[in-house]
């Protein structure tokens, strides 16, 4: 995944969790989420070959999904 998409996610992410995540955990949850808003902006398709997918990726799909209600 390029530096620009990650970088783009993370900051999506934490816009999207920063109202329903302590600011304390906020760091933890984006570091663990952002491949979830990553898949969002490629289409829900991972750059295999500039990063290799977590393998609980439906989980953090998931937990990405609760947070963000």
């Amino acid at each position: 995944m390029s530096t620009n998409i990650e970088a783009r996610a993370r900051a999506l992410c934490a816009a999207d969790l920063r109202p329903s995540v302590a600011a304390g955990d906020l760091e933890v949850a984006v570091d663990r989420l952002w491949p979830v808003v990553a898949r969002e902006i490629q289409g829900d398709v991972m750059d295999r070959d500039a990063i290799k997918e977590p393998r609980d990726i439906a989980v953090r799909v998931v937990e990405y999904q609760r947070l963000r209600r």
